[in-house]
């Protein structure tokens, strides 16, 4: 038997000190049709995946949205982005627990999480 998960978003790795650009799609709770986010708010944190309760090391960040939609105005995509710099995760090595939170125009929120691993990077030296 094994033990359901709380990380239901995808697994992520990159390498220390790297620019990434993550985008996720968003899907309402059946899975197959997109999550209505105009008018939401999304944030993006990473906290560490042992002791998370110590708090975000990368804080609560804004996201960007966007919707791809038919010409009848039908929401056929939706996804979220967020851009971590190279200083974000200079510093970083291991296994983090990273948290969308999408705050809808009512007030509620919808929070997921899933699992970054973050590659030592072997020359952290920039060029000058």
């Amino acid at each position: 038997m094994s033990m359901p998960t709380p990380f239901t978003l995808p697994t992520v790795d990159l390498i220390g000190g790297s620019f990434r650009s993550l985008t996720f799609n968003t899907f309402a709770d059946s899975k197959s049709s997109p999550y209505d986010i105009r008018g939401c708010i999304a944030y993006f944190s990473v906290s560490p995946y042992i002791n998370p309760e110590s708090g975000p090391i990368i804080p609560r960040r804004r996201m960007d949205a966007g919707t791809v939609s038919s010409s009848e105005g039908e929401i056929k995509a939706a996804y979220l982005t967020v851009r971590l710099s190279a200083s974000d995760t200079m510093n970083l090595q291991g296994k983090y627990i990273y948290q969308i939170a999408i705050v809808n125009p009512s007030g509620d929120q919808d929070i997921s999480q899933g699992i970054l691993f973050v590659f030592r990077n072997v020359d952290p030296n920039k060029e000058e």
